[in-house]
């Protein structure tokens, strides 16, 4: 079985409830409602420090409380390899508790809030579908969502001496325009890591190309021309980013930098790869585009990034294979 909280309390293995309340503040939203009712009991209950992710304990809380109501309520407490430690009968009076309290701060407080009205309302079991009502009271879901806001901008701030990094992984696609265009579209994958201060970054990137062409292409080697399909290409290079607009969930700028890119035209491992030595073609790269980060919690973030490739692949006595590409690409990761 798991931890027995009780039972570690009674025998001092705990210095107090109160440090056990603490101890557990980021994960039992019992003990979040108990802190709040304490709050209000005070007069010193303040919006602006409820926790970012407020809507979603409010609404874990209400299906405790949905669970109350249904006769189907149950806490269990992850014990890690262990089986889980069933904590309902302790932790059942205490959601109990929070709804007596709260229904007698309505009863007798004056002067309460909206946002103070609807948090107790919340803790006791009176709104059973927190989301869906701050939907339909525009005024109170403005006044948590500036909390979380005002949260998550807190979260981001990047402290003196501590910049912004980057580690990302992602995947894409490489499209080819005019004459390169016979080599088709593929997909990539890729890595981009480095660091800057709030409004820029700095960051190494590189990544890979695979599948072969749709149409074959020629090469001319060894006073032949070969044709062929084979297409496994790749890229590193060094990028610039400056963002210029900046909001606690998101934020766009301005990606510039050089790369060196260039795919294999057959297989280090085949009978002719020697007679088509050099058996890559190669092009230094201007890349220019755009980048949108989306910040789901913190710094960590979906990028989405679309650049165009000023490139020249030289291929003398071959196929044409002059123009540029776009890429487009998806990254997770986070600054």
């Amino acid at each position: 079985m798991g931890a027995d909280y009780p039972a570690l309390y009674a025998e001092n293995h705990l210095d107090s409830l109160e440090s056990f309340l603490k101890g557990e503040d980021d994960h039992y939203v019992f003990i979040f409602a108990l802190q709040k009712l304490a709050e209000i009991e005070a007069g010193n209950f303040a919006a602006d420090r409820l926790p970012c992710n407020v809507r979603r304990r409010l609404c874990r809380l209400s299906y405790y409380f949905r669970g109350l109501q249904k006769g189907t309520f149950a806490f269990n407490i992850d014990a890690g390899k262990r089986e889980p430690s069933d904590m309902t009968r302790y932790v059942k009076p205490l959601f109990l508790l929070s709804a007596r309290w709260a229904n007698d701060l309505l009863a007798r407080r004056n002067g309460l809030d909206s946002t103070e009205v609807f948090m107790l309302r919340v803790f006791s079991g009176d709104i059973l579908r927190p989301r869906q009502f701050l939907k339909g009271d525009k005024a109170l879901d403005s006044v948590i969502h500036a909390v979380e806001l005002h949260c998550l901008s807190s979260m981001r701030r990047y402290p003196s001496g501590h910049g912004r990094y980057a580690l990302e992984g992602g995947s894409g696609a490489w499209i080819p325009i005019g004459p390169l265009s016979v080599v088709g579209t593929h997909p990539s994958l890729d890595c981009h890591f480095g660091g800057g201060r709030a409004t820029y970054e700095i960051a190494i990137d590189f990544g890979f190309r695979f599948f072969s062409t749709p149409r074959p292409y020629q090469v001319f080697r060894d006073d032949s021309l070969w044709s062929c399909t084979d297409f496994f290409g790749g890229h590193i290079g060094a990028t610039y980013t400056r963002y210029v607009f900046r909001h606690p969930h998101w934020e766009l700028g301005l990606v510039t930098g050089i790369a060196y890119e260039g795919f294999d035209i057959t297989e280090n491992d085949t009978g002719i790869y020697k007679r088509l030595d050099p058996a890559d073609i190669n092009s230094a790269d201007w890349m220019n585009g755009l980048r949108f980060n989306w910040f789901s919690l913190g710094r960590s973030h979906i990028g989405l990034e679309a650049v165009y490739h000023l490139i020249h692949y030289d291929n003398p006595k071959g196929t044409d294979l002059s123009g540029d590409a776009f890429t487009v690409r998806v990254l997770i990761g986070g600054n």
